[in-house]
């Protein structure tokens, strides 16, 4: 790893400041900033924020800019990968199966709720999965849904599309 030169290192209420544009940015991922170290800025993806197959959880970079651009390309990548991923789901690949009633199983809960992105894993006991992105209007509930067969995962969906969330009292820390 080749040595990086820190930028000026900013104050400590700029940090704050800094941290908070990041949060704000990009909901998704929490920050830090460890000026003792030559890739000072940090990002790390919260728990259960990542994509439905998998993504980047962890970017260190020598300035915010620099990181700002990697998150960028990061979701860029993953959308691009998702894309792909729900283009061959018409003929099974994710899934791993080509048996035509879990296809149209998939096909029914896919329109149903197109806020959700259900995949059925033949090689999991619980092999149902749906998975819902937390978006601007967010408004609370569980972005999550597993299940044994088709008709208790679109109970779960139901059920987790009916859960309100109480307005936040406190807005929390972006550190780790």
């Amino acid at each position: 790893m080749r040595k990086v030169a820190n930028p000026t290192q900013p104050e400590e209420g700029e940090v704050e400041a800094t941290l908070e544009r990041l949060c704000d940015a990009h909901p998704d991922w929490t920050f830090q900033h460890l000026p003792m170290i030559e890739l000072s800025w940090e990002a790390f993806r919260k728990s259960r924020r990542f994509r439905v197959a998998g993504g980047v959880g962890w970017l260190r970079a020598e300035s915010v800019e620099r990181l700002t651009r990697q998150i960028g390309a990061v979701e860029r990548a993953e959308a691009a990968l998702d894309a792909e991923d729900a283009h061959s789901a018409v003929a099974g690949t994710p899934t791993r199966t080509r048996d035509p009633r879990v296809l149209e199983e998939l096909d029914r809960l896919r329109a149903e709720h197109p806020d959700w992105r259900i995949e059925y894993a033949v090689e999991r006991d619980v092999p149902w999965i749906a998975f819902r992105d937390r978006s601007t209007d967010w408004a609370g509930g569980h972005p999550a849904a597993e299940a044994k067969d088709p008709v208790k995962l679109a109970s779960l969906i139901e059920q987790a599309v009916q859960v309100v969330a109480e307005p936040a009292t406190h807005r929390g820390g972006c550190t780790r």
